[in-house]
């Protein structure tokens, strides 16, 4: 089993639990207990979403194709990181299936604006620095893979691919999901 499911099978077990904790409080105490038991829920999340937030913005920005953006919000971000390593620990606030480390997501962020801009070497070298920081990170092997079948390195692309996959990201229903979901959090924790 791969990290990146092991990681999904605890979201979905700790959801469960979540969903149980909630219907014993509101059951237990009533409506007031249960709005204020989701108040301080809710706390650790918008706080690390203050502290992440070019990271979350460096996300939405290459989503929304505002590649330029995208690069100056992640490397906002690494620079922040760099200042306070503490931050890269509010992860475990939020959502992370394919890693919980920041400095990887910030340069898998960064390294697909640069591939998107068709800085193909620049998007490499930051790619390649994502999976020095977390090397079983899937993300920053499916766009290596892209700039290798850009390259007409078609055996390297596959290569790639198979990798990303072996680290739990085979690009089926799931994982569309799973980056649906990320694209509407990272909107959501933008702001």
């Amino acid at each position: 089993m791969s990290r990146s499911h092991r990681y999904l099978l605890l979201y979905v077990v700790a959801m469960l639990a979540l969903t149980g904790v909630v219907v014993a409080v509101y059951a237990w105490a009533g409506l007031a207990w249960f709005l204020a038991a989701g108040v301080v829920l809710l706390i650790p999340g918008r706080i690390g979403g203050y502290y992440l937030r070019d990271l979350f913005r460096s996300r939405l920005l290459v989503d929304q194709q505002r590649f330029h953006e995208a690069v100056v919000a992640g490397n906002a971000f690494l620079a922040d990181l760099e200042r306070q390593p503490w931050r890269r620990h509010l992860i475990y606030c939020h959502y992370g299936v394919y890693t919980w480390d920041v400095e990887a997501m910030a340069r898998n962020n960064i390294g697909a604006a640069h591939m998107e801009l068709g800085e193909i070497d620049r998007a490499e070298t930051i790619l390649r620095q994502a999976l020095q920081t977390d090397r079983d990170y899937a993300s920053p092997y499916c766009n290596l893979a892209v700039i290798a079948y850009v390259r007409g390195q078609a055996a390297e692309g596959d290569r790639l691919i198979a990798l990303a996959a072996e680290k739990g990201y085979s690009g089926g229903p799931l994982d569309q999901l799973i980056s649906r979901v990320g694209s509407a959090y990272a909107r959501l924790q933008a702001q």
